[in-house]
Order: structure tokens, then C-alpha cells, then sequence
């Protein structure tokens, strides 16, 4: 099976930080590094970054700004550092007091960080390369694809 898709079946069945951090712990850091960054895209190509934020993946929303860093993709990081600084310190991990905040009637729309997410989705802002092909890169030099099982140790 593949590893990325392993890692994200088991991570749609936890919800708590600890629960996250527990799962992501048994996979090398290049995997969760695009698992954390997977969850993000999806999310946000959904619906915006409200919608990924009002998801149990938004609680890890502070170490996948370190993820879109550790990958290349420094804009993007530095677009969701933004998105998430509306919360100030620290952080709520939990989805349903972050769908609080976001529900009031000062939160942002995110709009304009939307559209440039959906921008760097597509093209290449970043280094001449877009997100999906950073991602390639990253995956195809930091992941070992023939060598994983979930309690293996990072490489």
C-alpha cells in the first residue's frame, strides 16, 4: 500500500493534537511532512482556508507552516502563517473553538489569501514551479518508497 495513502487513512479517524502527533510520530518526517501539506491543500482547494481550519486537520495548522517551509514552498507557508496569525498566541488546536472565532462577525474572509493559495496551486510563483510540482520533487528526493513500514524509523 502506498505510504502517503496509508498515513492519510489513519489520520481520518483521529481528531486531537496528541492523536495526530501520535500518528504522524510512526512515519519519516519527509512523509509527514507531505501528509501535514496534503491535508492543507485539500482542505483549502475545498473550500478556502475556513474550511480548512474548521477540520481536525487545522489543528496542526502551526507545524504544517513548518511542512510548506521544509518542502520548498516558502510562500505558501508564508501565506498560511498569515491566515493562521488571526488567532494570535497561542494556537487553539481544537476545530470547534477555531469555527467559533471564524464565525464572528470580525473574522476574516480570507479571500485575498485564498485566491493566492489557489494561485500558487496552479502557477509557478514559487522558485518557477507551482505547489503541486514542489511537492513532486520534494516526495520523489526525501521519500524511500520501496523501504517504509509504519514503525520504521526516520531515515
Amino acid at each position: 500500500m502506498n505510504l502517503i495513502w496509508h498515513a492519510y487513512m489513519e489520520l481520518t479517524e483521529v481528531s486531537t493534537v496528541e492523536e495526530w502527533e501520535r500518528c504522524l510520530a510512526r512515519f519519516p518526517s519527509a512523509v509527514r511532512n507531505l501528509i501535514l501539506c496534503g491535508f492543507c491543500i485539500g482542505s483549502t482547494c475545498n473550500g478556502g482556508f475556513h474550511c480548512y481550519l474548521a477540520t481536525d486537520a487545522g489543528n496542526m495548522a502551526p507545524e504544517t507552516v513548518s511542512s510548506f517551509r521544509a518542502i520548498g514552498a516558502r510562500r505558501t507557508a508564508d501565506l498560511l502563517d498569515e491566515v493562521i496569525s488571526f488567532f494570535g498566541a497561542p494556537f487553539p488546536r481544537d476545530s470547534d473553538a477555531r469555527e467559533q472565532l471564524l464565525m464572528a462577525d470580525s473574522a476574516p474572509e480570507f479571500e485575498r489569501q485564498d485566491a493566492e493559495f489557489y494561485e500558487l496551486m496552479d502557477d509557478p510563483l514559487q522558485d518557477s514551479k507551482s505547489l503541486d510540482e514542489i511537492m513532486d520533487e520534494y516526495a520523489y528526493a526525501h521519500v524511500k518508497w520501496g523501504e517504509y513500514s509504519p514503525n520504521q524509523e526516520d531515515h
